[in-house]
């Protein structure tokens, strides 16, 4: 038996954990998210950006990014002296955090 429901959202990219991390309604928008605290949280959901556009930074996890490239900050300290919605933050004195990368 068929259904002549349209498609209404695709996933379209997974995590290695199988959580969705990128879906496609049916007018070609996207929608994605970043899992954080070990891969079992969303700490960010973006609307109208597939997920190789979509980046956030987590201190509560440390200075590294998850990105296929992996990268660093320079400049900075973590700190977990003071923290304004989590356990830790970054110091920062004199210069900017600068994270280097390419979205390919």
């Amino acid at each position: 038996m068929g259904s002549d429901l349209p498609l209404m959202n695709e996933i379209t990219h997974y995590s290695p954990f199988s959580q969705e991390l990128e879906n496609k309604d049916a007018v070609g928008n996207y929608t994605s998210a970043h899992f954080g605290y070990k891969h079992s949280l969303p700490v960010s959901l973006v609307n109208n950006a597939p997920h190789k556009e979509h980046w956030s930074a987590n201190y509560e996890e440390g200075l590294e990014c998850e990105l296929q490239l992996h990268t660093s900050p320079t400049g900075g300290r973590l700190s977990g002296k003071e923290a304004h919605t989590g356990n830790k933050s970054v110091n920062v004195v004199g210069s900017p955090i600068i994270y280097e990368f390419e979205i390919e």
